[in-house]
C-alpha cells in the first residue's frame, strides 16, 4: 500500500490517514502470520478487517482530494 500525502491536507486529516495506514500495515502483519501458522479460521477474519481498513481510507483519501477541489 502506497503512502498517501497530499500537499497542504490540514494536519488533523493528514493524521487520520496516517493511522489507517498504520492500521493496515499491523494488520497486514498478523494475517501474514497467520497464514505461516495454517490458522485459516482467523486469517479470513483478518482479511475482511484489513478489506475494510483498506475502504476507509480510500475513501478518506477521496474525501480529502474532493474537498481540495471544491475549494
Amino acid at each position: 500500500m502506497q503512502r498517501l500525502h497530499f500537499d497542504g491536507t490540514p494536519k488533523p486529516l493528514q493524521n487520520v490517514i496516517d493511522s489507517l495506514s498504520a492500521a493496515w500495515r499491523i494488520v497486514s502483519s498478523i494475517k501474514q502470520k497467520d497464514e505461516s501458522w495454517k490458522n485459516d479460521d482467523h486469517v479470513a477474519l483478518v482479511r475482511d478487517y484489513r478489506s475494510k481498513v483498506e475502504r476507509e481510507r480510500e475513501r478518506k483519501g477521496v474525501e480529502i482530494l474532493g474537498s481540495r477541489r471544491s475549494s
